[in-house]
């Protein structure tokens, strides 16, 4: 049975001379090392069944190729891409790599899809395309991470919970023992807080603690990173995430990075941002100081994808 085909080629170097893959340039070579690692890399976020489809480097010019008896899931993919309607950040990256290889060297290039009735040529797609993005998430408001200063007015209850006096109003912060604990002593002072806001149709919220601060450049610092999320492109919310997670870990500052990952540490956040923490923070997954909030924002993940993560 004949098998569908997605590729991408190096056709000729800057000189317009023939590409072969047996000499390339070191700018045929970098731009063959990036259409190979995004072919890798839509191999893996596509839902391609990893038994059914092969990776092939080809000679001639310089190709690399993905085929399989069924490539629909990657196929439909690159539709979703190209109409800036996808929300796999993942494939949206690798397609951008691509355009970008595509629009930036002074290579001659060419990719095709060919499937069992038809093969388009697609270069001028990518080529022509706005810039790849991912969709648009419309975050739902209904749970939101919300920035509080208050003075605290009270703590106490058969379920622990504290209020604290915001704006002239009086809110109630539910939470657990052991958080009760670590704001007691700041009994009629002003507090700075992250909390989950939960709002309801009849237009009440109620507010249940995730961190308290005792840096008003931390308070503001997560309430930018969490106030960017609406604001800013999917994939550059990724990076910022990324960096600012990196930059803790690198200065080993464990602690700031248990905060980050506590405002994600909900059903609520997309999976993606999870996944990328996840993947960030894989080397330091016995670290005592954020063990337990990444198992728990690993379990949440494993939970929304009903499968198991490594």
């Amino acid at each position: 049975m004949s098998k569908e085909r997605f590729e991408f080629k190096i056709l000729k170097d800057k000189d317009g001379e023939d590409t072969d893959l047996t000499k390339l340039s070191l700018s045929e070579s970098k731009a063959f090392l990036i259409l190979l690692d995004s072919m890798i890399s839509l191999a893996e976020s596509t839902g391609l069944n990893k038994d059914d489809f092969e990776i092939k480097i080809e000679k001639g010019s310089a190709c690399v190729a993905i085929e399989s008896l069924n490539l629909n899931p990657l196929i439909s993919e690159y539709q979703d891409v190209l109409s800036n309607n996808s929300n796999n950040s993942d494939a949206v990256q690798a397609f951008r790599n691509v355009q970008n290889l595509f629009l930036s060297n002074g290579l001659t290039y060419s990719s095709q899809i060919k499937t069992i009735n038809a093969s388009n040529d697609v270069f001028n797609e990518i080529y022509r395309a706005k810039t790849f993005r991912t969709k648009s998430i419309k975050r739902s408001k209904e749970f939101e991470i919300a920035f509080l200063k208050g003075y605290l007015q009270e703590i106490g209850g058969k379920n622990p919970n504290f209020h604290i006096v915001s704006n002239s109003k009086t809110l109630k912060i539910e939470c657990i023992q052991r958080e009760a604990h670590v704001i007691k002593n700041k009994l009629y002072e002003e507090i700075m807080l992250s909390v989950i806001k939960t709002k309801f149709k009849n237009g009440k919220s109620t507010y249940k603690f995730v961190d308290y601060y005792s840096n008003e450049n931390d308070f503001k610092l997560f309430k930018t990173l969490i106030n960017e999320g609406y604001e800013i492109e999917h994939l550059d919310y990724l990076r910022q995430i990324n960096r600012i997670i990196k930059e803790a870990i690198k200065s080993d500052d464990f602690i700031r990075a248990r905060q980050i990952l506590k405002l994600f540490n909900n059903d609520f956040t997309d999976e993606s941002i999870q996944k990328t923490i996840l993947i960030i923070t894989k080397a330091f997954i016995e670290h005592n100081n954020i063990k337990h909030i990444r198992k728990s924002i690993k379990s949440i993940l494993e939970r929304k994808r009903g499968e198991a993560l490594v």
